[in-house]
């Protein structure tokens, strides 16, 4: 699909395989991502799947990862709505083609209030499940925030232990 995003630079598509159980969706690449031509692979995206494999969640085979927006934002600034809603088709086109998982995450407050279109309280709404396109979803901290702000991360395991198998977290449950 030809990219209409004001945007320029690598871009950044998303992966995993077309039948995930989880579809992550981040708000941009970053730098290591746009250099590298894979979302999430800077040290946030290094902490996010960490954090899955700590949790016994394989994102070869589980997880989709991808962005609201394909090129990264100059100055690592957030995506503006007019880039947001140029590039809106590419990710409908992604969603459509990876069926229906079991989990959507929105990785973020820029990504959760993208795809929700509203305004989004992390307070309020990070970990809290609800249903979007007739699939369970949630928000999670961004991993950026979270080496920020390392006080947040027991949050952050805590959106992430939500994905978790039912038979994986009984498995877990028993080892520990």
């Amino acid at each position: 699909m030809p990219c209409n995003c004001p945007l320029s630079g690598r871009r950044v598509d998303g992966e995993g395989p077309l039948d995930p159980r989880i579809i992550l969706i981040g708000e941009a690449p970053g730098a290591e991502e746009e250099l590298q031509g894979r979302p999430f692979i800077g040290r946030s995206g290094q902490l996010l799947r960490n954090t899955l494999a700590k949790y016994n969640i394989n994102v070869e085979t589980e997880v989709y990862i991808t962005n609201v927006v394909k090129c990264r934002p100059p100055g690592n600034r957030n995506p503006t709505k007019e880039e947001i809603a140029a590039c809106r088709p590419e990710l409908e086109a992604e969603l459509e083609a990876t069926g229906f998982p079991e989990w959507y995450v929105f990785v973020g407050k820029v990504a959760a209030e993208a795809l929700l279109g509203c305004q989004v309280s992390m307070m309020a709404r990070v970990n809290r499940t609800m249903i979007w396109r007739g699939t369970r979803a949630t928000i999670i901290y961004h991993p950026a925030y979270v080496l920020r702000n390392p006080q947040a991360m027991t949050k952050f395991e805590g959106g992430i232990r939500m994905l978790v198998k039912p038979s994986t977290a009984s498995t877990q449950q028993r080892l520990f």
